[in-house]
Formats: structure tokens, sequence, C-alpha cells
């Protein structure tokens, strides 16, 4: 837990420190809830929400509940299905989004591990029609250790977006992550991460993230 607290204390010190005050730039704090339950050995049920703040983390950007399901046809594959409920803030609309995913996962060691996620996303805004909806496939890939002697595990990664909407596509953003997640027990654990964030094409938006998370898997 120390080892944690000093995690989470330095890179709020170095995220509040950085000079944000480009208007291409932007702060933000993001907090996250996670349950799961396991309805058989290769099935399983996942609950996430969420909040989120911008403005240099002075105002509420968006609130979300995402509801999935997760099969495991194979040890090293996953295969997920959810809907995401996406609550704006008084200045956007609420919106939702259908995700599908595959992860494909390589143990190479006991603490050591690499997955590949692919990930396609249908969004729209509520109460608009599907087929105006902003498709996105998103390409992640992630390597994860978790240290000698400890019950912490470190994660760094990278994610890339295309997306089309209508005639026109692209690569439209990526992201940069770190992340150190401590196993209170073996069915809970709390995170904390920074995640760097930009958009291709033209004048580039930067997005620094600041992450907290709390996972439980029920009985």
């Amino acid at each position: 837990m120390r080892t944690l607290s000093a995690i989470l204390l330095v890179a709020l010190c170095l995220l509040a420190s950085s000079k944000l005050s480009a208007q291409n730039q932007d702060l933000e704090a993001w907090s996250s809830l996670g349950l799961s339950k396991e309805v058989s050995n290769d099935l399983q049920l996942k609950l996430r929400t969420g909040l989120r703040f911008n403005e240099n983390i002075s105002a509420h950007k968006l609130s979300l509940l995402q509801i999935g399901v997760t099969y495991k046809p194979i040890k090293w594959m996953r295969l997920t299905v959810a809907n995401r409920q996406i609550f704006g803030n008084k200045y956007s609309s609420n919106r939702q989004r259908w995700i599908s995913s595959l992860v494909l996962r390589r143990k190479w060691h006991k603490r050591l591990q690499t997955r590949y996620r692919m990930q396609y996303q249908l969004e729209k805004d509520t109460g608009s029609d599907w087929s105006i909806g902003e498709n996105a496939l998103r390409h992640r890939l992630t390597t994860s250790w978790r240290k000698r002697k400890t019950d912490i595990t470190w994660t760094l990664g990278t994610e890339w977006f295309y997306t089309w909407e209508g005639s026109g596509a692209s690569w439209s953003k990526y992201r940069l992550m770190v992340d150190a997640e401590y196993a209170i027990n073996k069915r809970q654990g709390i995170s904390a991460g920074y995640m760097f964030q930009s958009t291709l094409g033209g004048a580039s938006k930067r997005t620094h993230v600041f992450s907290l998370g709390y996972s439980l898997s029920l009985k």
C-alpha cells in the first residue's frame, strides 16, 4: 500500500505542476468501479461505472454505466459484447455505445504477459439513429508484469483509434499509458494510472489523464 500511495502522490504532483494553460491541452481525472461475476468457467458478467472530470479537473465531463458479457472459448482468448450509457454534462448530450471486442493474451512468464485488444464500437447521441453514429476500431497493446514478492502489477501500453462516420475515415487519435494495480486479495484490487492522449491530423489536442479504479470479483 505504501508503494501505491507514493505512486498516486508523485503522479498527482507531476500532473498538477504541468503547464496546461494552452488551449490544445487539458488535464482530466477519471475514476472507475468494476464488478464481475463468473457464471461458469468460461462466461463472465461485468458491470462498470465511471466518473470523469476535465477542464484541468475543474468540471464534470461525463458519467458512464457499462454492462457486458465476456466469453472465454480458449485459454488465451476473450470475446466481449457490452453496452455503455454515457451521461454528459449540461453542455453535452447523453450518448449510447455498443462494443464488441477480441482479446488475445500471451503469457511469457508467470509474472509477465502481453495482451492485444481489437475493439469495434458504434456510438450515437441518445434519440438519434444508429445509421448516423460514429464507428471506431481500436487497437490496444499492453504488457504487464508483477513485481517479485509484491502484489503490484505494472502495465505499459498504447492504443490507436481508426474512426469513420459517413464517407470519411481516418486514424483519429492515440494513447500512451502506464498503470499500477495493487491486489488487496484474490477478489479485490485498486489501481492508479497516467495516460497521454493526442488527436491526429490538424491542430492536435493533447490530454493528460490521471485515473483511479477499484475492481471486485463476486463469488
